[in-house]
């Protein structure tokens, strides 16, 4: 699954799914977080696009949902979440909270200034962290 709240982003992915084959690939329209329903994207067109609270010029409005909602009751959750949050990184991780304590996926979190944060959540739920360079942390539940 890919989330991609951007829809010329979200057609790009399905197009390039699609033109090499990745039948199982599936495209979510929505952004993610720790609540659902509308939200207003700033940086829209830029690799940067994050969720706002609505006082910046032409936000776009988008689906918002959360990991846990997406999956619903499907019988293989994911093995290996990879997350580019824009300093959304805890929201995203409360709305998969239930995912996170159940099945305990191997995370890649790209970090935007919250790395001390990230690290003290996942610790709190049972995950070991290491640096992946400058800006990203694997989670491995221990």
């Amino acid at each position: 699954m890919a989330f991609e709240p951007q829809p010329d982003a979200a057609s790009s992915l399905r197009r390039n799914a699609q033109l090499n084959g990745f039948s199982m690939v599936e495209v979510v329209e929505a952004a993610l977080s720790s609540w659902t329903g509308k939200g207003a994207l700033a940086g829209i067109g830029k690799a940067t696009a994050h969720i706002i609270d609505g006082r910046e010029r032409d936000p776009l409005s988008v689906e918002v949902t959360t990991l846990d909602e997406s999956l619903g009751g499907r019988s293989e959750p994911p093995v290996v979440v990879k997350t580019d949050l824009e300093g959304k990184e805890r929201d995203v991780l409360a709305g998969m909270a239930m995912l996170l304590e159940s099945h305990s996926p191997i995370l890649v979190v790209e970090t935007h200034g919250t790395v001390a944060e990230v690290r003290a959540d996942l610790a709190c739920l049972g995950y070991t962290t290491t640096a992946l360079g400058a800006s990203h942390l694997l989670g491995v539940p221990v």
